[in-house]
C-alpha cells in the first residue's frame, strides 16, 4: 500500500520512488530490453504464465532481481494491482514471489476442466447448482475479491439475431456486451459452478462466503 501511495501521491520524488520498488539494486545488462509478454489478467492458469514468462526470460534466469522487476510487465487490472501491493523487501527471491503468484490466483488451475470431462459433456449440456442469490448481485463481490475478472465483450450480431440475443440487454461480466444479461451468463454461471466445485466459494445462510484459502491450514 505504501508503493501504491507513492505513485499516486500529487508529488513525485524520484528517490522516494525508487525506494517504492519491490527490489533494490537491480543490474541491468546493456542494450537490455524487457521483451513483449502476454498480460496476465487473473482469468486463466498461472502455471502456464509463468511458464511463458520465464521463457521468454530465459537469458537472465540467473538475475533474480531482474526476474522480480519485469514480471510486473507481463501483469494487468487487477493482477498488476496485486504486485504492486506486495511489500518491499519481504520478496527477496523469484521462488517467494512465483510461489505467491500461484497460490493467489490457484483458484484458476482448481477450475482448469477436466479433458475427458469436457469431451463427454459439451458446454451447453453441463448444468450449475442454483445459487440463493441473483448473478447481478454475486458477481460484484466476485470482481471486488479478485475471484473472477471482466473478460472481452463477445462477438457482437446483426439482424436477424439468434434466438437468444436480446439487443436490449448487455452483460457486465463481458463487459458491457450487448445481447444477453447477467443473469443469462451461461459463461458465468459455469465459472461460478467452477468456483462452487473447488471450494473457492460457500453459500452460507443464504448469504455468498468468498473462501480465498479454502485448504486447512497446516502448524509447522
Amino acid at each position: 500500500e505504501e508503493r501504491l501511495r507513492a505513485v499516486e501521491g500529487h508529488s513525485f520524488d524520484i528517490q522516494e520512488a525508487a525506494k517504492m520498488c519491490l527490489v533494490q539494486d537491480i543490474q541491468f545488462l546493456p542494450k537490455f530490453k524487457s521483451p513483449d509478454f502476454q498480460k496476465y489478467i487473473g482469468s486463466s492458469c498461472p502455471k502456464m504464465h509463468l511458464t511463458m514468462y520465464y521463457r521468454k526470460m530465459a537469458a537472465h534466469v540467473d538475475n533474480e532481481k531482474l526476474l522480480i522487476h519485469c514480471f510486473q510487465e507481463s501483469l494487468s487490472d487487477a493482477t498488476l494491482n496485486w504486485y504492486m501491493q506486495l511489500e518491499g523487501g519481504k520478496i527477496q527471491t523469484w521462488k517467494q514471489l512465483a510461489d505467491g503468484f500461484l497460490q493467489r490466483y490457484k483458484y484458476n488451475i482448481d477450475l482448469i476442466p477436466d479433458r475427458g470431462a469436457t469431451q463427454t459433456k459439451s458446454w451447453k449440456e453441463k448444468t450449475v447448482d442454483k445459487i440463493p442469490t441473483t448473478y447481478v448481485a454475486l458477481l460484484p463481490q466476485l470482481l471486488k475479491a479478485s475471484m473472477l475478472v471482466r473478460v472481452p465483450p463477445s462477438k457482437q450480431f446483426s439482424p436477424p439475431f439468434p434466438p437468444w440475443y436480446n439487443p436490449e440487454e448487455h452483460c457486465d461480466y463481458h463487459s458491457g456486451s450487448l445481447g444477453h444479461s447477467v443473469e443469462r451468463c451461461k459463461a458465468l454461471k459455469l465459472r461460478v459452478q467452477g468456483l462452487i466445485d473447488a471450494v473457492w466459494l460457500k453459500f452460507d445462510m443464504d448469504t455468498p462466503s468468498i473462501d480465498k484459502q479454502p485448504l486447512p491450514k497446516h502448524e509447522d
